[in-house]
C-alpha cells in the first residue's frame, strides 16, 4: 500500500511540473505573461497619476477649509457671486465684436 501511495504522489508531482512548465514556456503562456506585465505597468502608471491627483485635491480641500480668500475666489468664480454695490466690468476681448 505504501508503494502505491509513493507512485501516486510521484505522478501528481510530475503532472504538476509538466503543467507549470507548459504554462510558463508555451507560446500562449509567454504571451499571457508579457501581456500581464504590460497591463500591470499601465495600472501602476495610472495609480501613480491618481495618487498625485488625490494629493492635489486634498491640498485644495485644506485650502478651502482654512483660507478665506480661497473660499471667496471659488464662490465668485463658480457661483458668479458679487457683493452688494460691486460693479463687474467684463474685459474679455474674445467676446467683443470686430469693429
Amino acid at each position: 500500500m505504501a508503494r502505491g501511495g509513493f507512485w501516486l504522489i510521484l505522478f501528481c508531482v510530475l503532472s504538476s511540473a509538466v503543467a507549470v512548465t507548459h504554462t510558463i514556456f508555451a507560446s500562449e503562456g509567454s504571451f499571457r505573461r508579457t501581456r500581464v506585465r504590460h497591463d500591470l505597468a499601465l495600472v501602476e502608471e495610472d495609480l501613480h497619476r491618481l495618487e498625485g491627483r488625490v494629493a492635489e485635491l486634498r491640498a485644495r480641500i485644506d485650502a478651502l477649509k482654512s483660507r478665506r480668500l480661497v473660499q471667496e475666489s471659488v464662490v465668485r468664480r463658480e457661483l458668479s457671486y458679487v457683493r452688494p454695490g460691486e460693479i463687474i466690468i467684463d474685459v474679455d476681448l474674445a467676446k467683443r465684436s470686430p469693429l
